[in-house]
């Protein structure tokens, strides 16, 4: 797993007149527990947390690491687990897709027909369910914006759910809510979404 970070400089190319914005780039490897998993990273928020999946020899598990960037620009992280529900089947194939600048995040787990999609309130809280529409088998959520609105298919179909909390402050999923795609397309898929300040999906 890598963590890439851009600096935009202004030079001038060799023979240019104008001036350029480039970008350097330096590549930090994320934490893999002295080399125990393999792990490949999904997305990053604003305040240092980035989610996706690691693996071993006992399989695939939802993942994030606290990402911190010391004052000398020295970056260091630190793999956590995310929790597993025992109210999920016995398969050992989570992953983690997107996370939100409040810590929620999204992903999902193999069960025993499909993927069952999953959101985690915090990445210290147990998941809960993301339903699939009437009819489906397959619930895969990709992103979460800061609005608790998520995004992903129900089977083939692109839909949006949305991740709010009662009057005690528990968290509540409401949806899916299925998407309209132009005709004659069969199927769909939504990759990301737009923070609270605007309403696209793509």
């Amino acid at each position: 797993g890598l963590l890439c970070s851009a600096g935009a400089l202004a030079k001038k190319p060799p023979g240019d007149d104008g001036d350029r914005i480039t970008l350097e780039y330096d590549i930090h490897q994320l934490d893999s527990a002295g080399g125990a998993f393999s792990c490949w990273a999904s997305d990053l928020n604003d305040i240092g947390t980035v989610v996706g999946s690691v693996v071993d020899s006992t399989g695939e598990f939802a993942a994030y690491w606290n990402v911190v960037v010391a004052a000398d620009e020295t970056v260091t992280s630190h793999l956590n687990p995310l929790p597993e529900s025992n109210l999920l089947p016995e398969w050992s194939m989570f992953y983690a897709g997107g996370v939100n600048n409040l810590d929620e995040v999204v992903g999902g787990v193999r069960g025993d027909v499909g993927w069952i999609g999953l959101y985690w309130p915090s990445v210290n809280d147990d998941p809960l369910p993301l339903l699939t529409l009437s009819g489906d088998t397959d619930a895969q959520p990709n992103k979460i914006n800061d609005a608790g609105i998520v995004c992903g298919e129900s089977d083939e179909h692109p839909v949006i759910w949305r991740v709010t909390s009662d009057g005690n402050g528990n968290p509540v999923v409401l949806g899916p809510f299925p998407l309209p795609f132009p005709l004659p397309a069969v199927a769909g898929r939504v990759s990301d979404l737009s923070e609270p300040d605007a309403d696209g999906v793509v």
